[in-house]
Formats: structure tokens, sequence, C-alpha cells
């Protein structure tokens, strides 16, 4: 089981990891070019989504670095927590439509990763990997 507690943490890590580098960048990038965002999965619109996007994205890369560390391990579980909240309500609850088939499998993979990764961040935080 240790192997298991180990592999699980490893993938919440690399999982919020890329997705924080990923919104950093696009954050970056629309707030540089002046050109606002539209993602019908999150609350927030236009400049104010850029400045969110910025803003958890760091706040999510110094969860991952001080739960990779072993420090504040609970504060990488609550984040993975919001990023599966996040996806599943923005998916599903929220005002986002699918566009066909492949939209809504896409949607389900990645709704899988997060909750993978919200396991590993709230295993690691229970117990100590």
């Amino acid at each position: 089981m240790n192997l298991v507690d180990r592999l699980l943490k490893l993938y919440s890590i690399a999982f919020l990891t890329v997705l924080c580098l990923f919104f950093l960048a696009i954050g970056i990038i629309s707030k540089g070019t002046g050109n606002p965002l539209q993602f019908s999965q999150l609350p927030w619109s236009g400049d104010s989504l850029a400045t969110w996007l910025i803003l958890l994205s760091l706040v999510g890369l110094a969860a991952v670095a001080l739960g990779a560390r072993g420090k504040l391990r609970w504060l990488l579980a609550l984040f993975a927590l919001y990023v599966f909240a996040q996806t599943v309500w923005g998916f599903y609850f929220g005002p986002h439509r699918f566009e066909g088939y492949d939209d809504f499998r896409w949607s389900l993979w990645f709704s899988l990763a997060a909750l993978a990764a919200m396991a590993g961040a709230v295993r690691a935080a229970l117990v100590r990997v």
C-alpha cells in the first residue's frame, strides 16, 4: 500500500503542477496581450478571469511546493479539493454546454484525473507518505 500512496502523491503533485503552470501561462499571456479570456467552466470572465487564473495558479504552486516537501500537506489537499470541486461544478453544474460526445468524454477523463489528484493529495495529508 505504501507504493500506491507514493504514486498517488507523485501523480497529485505532477497533475497540479502542470495545471497551475498551464493556467499561469494563459493568464500572463492574456494580461500581456490584452485579449480577454472566456472559459465557461469558470465563474469569472474577461480581465478578472486572467487575474484570478494568475493568483490561483501562484497559490496552487505554493501549495504544491509546500505539500511536496511535507510541510502544510493539508494545503495541498485543500487546493486539490478546490480543483476537483471547480472541475465538477464547471463542467456539469455551471453554464458550460458540451459540443458533442468528444467534449463530454474529455470532461469525464479530466474529472477523473482531478479526482485521482485529489485522492493522492488527501491521502498524503492524512498519512505521512
